[in-house]
């Protein structure tokens, strides 16, 4: 008997940690575990017996990793030292897929596991699995407490929730039971990157949306956002859309923009925030932004799970980029920024449908993510993930 095998992929100790759980508790299954530096080294010395990826391929496996690098250390792209990079990213994604494809092939694995895919020790990866027709399953933070993405076509914008229709999720039927549990849901707050010396006094103004930042070098920002490149461009358009809104309709609406948490201490926004003294727009770093979505008349996002959270707590959304909820009925979706005004006056007047939204989070939570403690694992508590690789590897695609 065919005894089932999986090669998980790490890039970072967490991923190493988690999958070398997994690994070591899969049962009747067998386990592998690569790191991408072990991967790297190993490629280099690795016979080149793959098909030689085209320029292209590889350029496309290395976009990710070469637009956070650009960003984070805020290079243009012709500058030497990006050029210089993309050259070393290149050559590291050759080796990783020759050897990738080689252990995946020599080793008969019948499933690969990758963290977000989108960097490229783990786009190689999966390019190579592919390329063999080898399942693949992308491994990602749950969108609410104790739960994990395990997705067989990506993650956020990528997944197999896009293009699923508000009529897909009119047949679900609820549990009034878990349903309820859901509705008192508290997501739990992400804490600074860096302590918070000083003092934080907002006034919040008495109508107001909600406007959460993401982080800079986020997949969802680089990859996902096709008109909004970063949080300056978010705020300039926002508020020039406010602004059109307050004026045709005779309104007195703020914003309200907080910081994201991972980023503070990493970016500065001071010239951000002078742009914008005197101006209808207040900046808070400290806040919990729970409350924020609480005291806010609607939340403006690119594709935040913040916008998960206001869906949870009755709140309408209009979202600015792609992402998985961008479902009619849902959320009110901006495909054209230069109508954001009007998206905001219908987020405030047409009401909420609550019965569709209920049913959408409680698809999403209880049969699309799988239940776990990823930081705590226990052989009890990865049952669920378990019980996904089986029904995965046991599908017949």
């Amino acid at each position: 008997m065919h005894k089932e095998k999986i090669l998980f992929l790490a890039y970072s100790p967490h991923q190493y940690r988690f999958f070398r759980y997994l690994c070591a508790n899969l049962g009747p299954k067998k386990g592998f575990l690569l790191t991408s530096t072990k991967s790297f080294l190993q490629g280099i010395f690795t016979k080149n017996r793959t098909k030689k990826l085209e320029k292209s391929e590889l350029e496309q496996l290395v976009r990710y990793s070469w637009l956070s690098f650009i960003v984070r250390w805020r290079q243009e792209k012709e500058a030497l030292l990006p050029r210089l990079y993309l050259k070393y990213l290149l050559f590291k994604t050759r080796q990783l897929y020759k050897y990738y494809y080689c252990f995946l092939s020599l080793r008969k694995i019948d499933l690969l596991v990758v963290w977000n895919g989108a960097y490229l020790e783990a786009a190689s990866g999966v390019k190579a699995a592919r390329d063999l027709g080898i399942k693949v399953i992308f491994m990602e933070n749950g969108f609410f407490p104790r739960t994990l993405v395990m997705d067989e076509k990506g993650v956020n914008a990528n997944n197999s929730l896009v293009g699923k229709t508000a009529d897909f999720y009119r047949k679900i039927e609820p549990d009034p039971v878990k349903l309820a549990k859901l509705k008192e849901t508290r997501l739990v707050p992400r804490a600074l990157r860096k302590n918070f010396t000083g003092t934080e006094e907002v006034q919040l103004p008495p109508k107001y949306f909600f406007v959460p930042f993401q982080v800079h070098t986020d997949t969802q920002v680089l990859l996902n956002s096709p008109h909004i490149r970063n949080m300056y461009e978010l705020v300039d358009t926002v508020y020039q859309a406010l602004k059109k809104f307050n004026r045709n309709n005779h309104s007195d609406y703020w914003l309200v923009i907080k910081e994201h948490p991972s980023d503070y201490g990493r970016i500065d926004y001071t010239d951000l925030k002078k742009k914008y003294q005197g101006e209808k727009v207040v900046f808070v770093t400290t806040a919990p932004s729970s409350e924020l979505i609480e005291q806010s008349q609607a939340v403006i996002t690119i594709n935040s799970t913040v916008g998960l959270e206001a869906l949870l707590k009755e709140k309408p959304v209009i979202t600015l980029g792609n992402a998985f909820y961008n479902v009619d009925g849902i959320v009110f979706s901006c495909r054209d920024l230069t109508r954001l005004d009007e998206l905001m006056g219908k987020a405030l007047t047409e009401p909420l449908d609550r019965e569709l939204i209920d049913k959408f989070l409680y698809y999403l939570r209880y049969v699309y993510l799988v239940e776990t403690d990823k930081n705590h694992p226990t052989r009890d508590n990865i049952i669920p993930i378990l019980e996904r690789l089986g029904w995965i590897l046991a599908k017949n695609v």
